[in-house]
């Protein structure tokens, strides 16, 4: 679709590998600034999690201004852990990955997610 405006934060290697062949994409070094463009007419679309974005759009006080497209749904991206390289804590990662799937089986994980977002304000 020509003439559409993609935005998204500088360094964010998805939008950077996705967004690559866009002729119209626009960066911005901070993210919570997106909504507002969004809501200004500077850029047109953004990607990403639902639940960050509505929390942003809600600091700024124009959740209201702006639209979700729920349907069709992306496919979802994982969230992941990073850890240095060096850290001396990298053999903890096999049992955080053990206790991130126990959760995840359990339900407990989304609980906790659920429990976040309320305390934040988001829906």
């Amino acid at each position: 679709m020509h003439g559409i405006k993609h935005i998204y934060m500088l360094g964010s290697g998805w939008h950077e590998n996705a967004l690559k062949n866009m002729k119209n994409v626009i960066t911005t070094p901070d993210a919570s600034t997106i909504p507002l463009m969004l809501a200004l007419q500077r850029a047109d679309v953004y990607i990403e999690q639902s639940e960050m974005f509505r929390y942003q759009a809600k600091e700024k006080g124009i959740l209201d201004e702006l639209l979700t497209l729920n349907e069709p749904p992306m496919k979802k991206l994982g969230w992941h852990i990073f850890i240095g390289k060096k850290s001396k804590h990298q053999s903890l990662m096999p049992k955080i990955n053990d206790m991130l799937e126990q959760l995840q089986a359990s339900g407990e994980l989304e609980k906790i997610k659920m429990e976040i977002f309320k305390k934040y304000g988001i829906e």
